[in-house]
């Protein structure tokens, strides 16, 4: 694994014009009408960060704010960004104007396809989830019910922790499985509070009973206060549960993989790894594909991309790990910080050199991380389970499945 604990990267400054780079950036307000919709104003916001780019949107009509945008690229004038966790994969791919005042290009949805116009107004104003401190593992796993909006809709709220923090997201499972993430929790005893900006600025309160199996509460949503119960599911029935009944491989031509996944996994734009954490190599933007196994088992595959190729990377790395488990290590040649462990290891997967890491974090985790280089895409494996255990059968088997598609 070469998370940001375990490397420490140099930022260089380019000689290449930031404002080349960086011309997407800031506040951008358009519209445009819609077939059998009424007329909207949307507004979205980019910003370069050392991980790459970000972005949200807004709807004021609707006091719709912070709707997270993934998959961002700008290169030579051409911009494109996908609306996260919605059905029908809402997309946008525009053209910026010569002056960087404004982007015409077209919004797809499914089968619907139309021209949008953004003009900028302003400097970036992107709004990021809160990390909101952790909650009590009885709130932590999926709820279902129905929120009494026009004929009823089954919805469910997912609640998470991890290392940062708390993590909860609104699932409309009658609309496509179309998702909200929380802005931010607060939990005070027994009550929990759920922010939803995202959702008209909805706010959730509920309180959970004393045998940890309902949320009973409230949603506020513009004037209106609507009863909203919801049932703690079973762990079999959790959304992104175990289900081998419905593995099935999956591929990713883009990205040169295929794997098999109990359900197909969306590429999203990596926060563990970014460009800045190779100093001395050029990459793109990584991305990467997170499976949620259960609410506490989380696999994710870092996908990196190095133009001229990831072996120079690689095997500076591999001698790394030889250097450090003998004690030689020299830091300095990479810019890379590495934490040597006598689980540290090299191995074949598929007919490629891979390395393997294993190490305890702290007193309850145990990590395992697995690179691997083919060609211009290096694959990173990261996961954790508790420490004193084996790893769980349903990661070994997606390690296993991942195979490399023949260009």
């Amino acid at each position: 694994m070469l998370p940001m604990t375990r490397l420490a990267a140099l930022i260089t400054v380019s000689t290449i014009s930031l404002y080349a780079q960086d011309a997407l950036r800031g506040h951008w307000s358009g519209g445009e009408h819609i077939p059998g919709r009424e007329p909207i104003t949307v507004e979205v916001d980019f910003d370069k960060v050392p991980e790459g780019w970000i972005g949200s949107l807004s709807i004021p009509a609707q006091n719709v704010t912070g709707i997270p945008l993934e998959a961002i690229t700008y290169a030579k004038d051409r911009c494109s960004f996908r609306i996260k966790g919605m059905p029908d994969d809402p997309t946008y791919t525009g053209t910026l104007s010569q002056d960087g005042k404004v982007i015409e290009g077209d919004y797809t949805e499914g089968t619907l396809k139309v021209p949008f116009k953004f003009t900028r107004t302003g400097e970036p104003k992107v709004e990021i989830p809160q990390i909101s401190p952790r909650v009590s593992q009885e709130f932590v796993g999926t709820w279902e019910g129905t929120l009494q909006l026009g004929q009823g809709r089954k919805a469910q709220l997912r609640i998470s922790n991890d290392e940062r923090g708390s993590h909860a997201v609104l699932i409309s499972v009658d609309e496509g499985n179309g998702q909200i993430p929380a802005t931010s929790l607060d939990q005070q005893g027994s009550v929990l509070t759920v922010a939803l900006t995202a959702f008209g600025g909805a706010r959730y309160v509920a309180q959970i009973n004393k045998e940890g199996t309902e949320l009973r509460g409230t949603l506020s949503l513009d004037s209106n206060e609507i009863p909203f119960d919801l049932k703690k599911l079973p762990p079999e029935n959790q959304k992104g549960g175990p289900k081998p009944q419905q593995w099935e491989e999956y591929a990713y031509p883009n990205d040169g993989f295929a794997i098999t996944l109990p359900e197909r996994a969306q590429p999203h734009e990596d926060r563990t790894l970014s460009v800045a954490t190779f100093k001395a190599f050029t990459v793109t933007t990584p991305y990467a594909y997170t499976v949620h196994l259960s609410q506490d088992l989380v696999l994710t595959l870092h996908v990196v991309t190095f133009p001229k190729g990831c072996a120079n990377f690689f095997n500076q790395y591999r001698d790394m790990i030889r250097s450090a488990k003998r004690g030689t290590l020299d830091t300095d040649k990479m810019g890379i910080r590495l934490e040597p462990s006598e689980a540290d290891g090299e191995t074949e997967a598929g007919g490629y050199a891979a390395l393997e890491a294993e190490r305890d974090n702290g007193s309850k985790d145990h990590s395992y991380d697995r690179t691997q280089c083919v060609e211009k895409k290096l694959y990173v494996f990261s996961t954790v389970w508790p420490i004193g255990s084996k790893m769980p059968p349903e990661i070994g088997r997606i390690i296993a499945s991942f195979r490399v598609l023949k260009q």
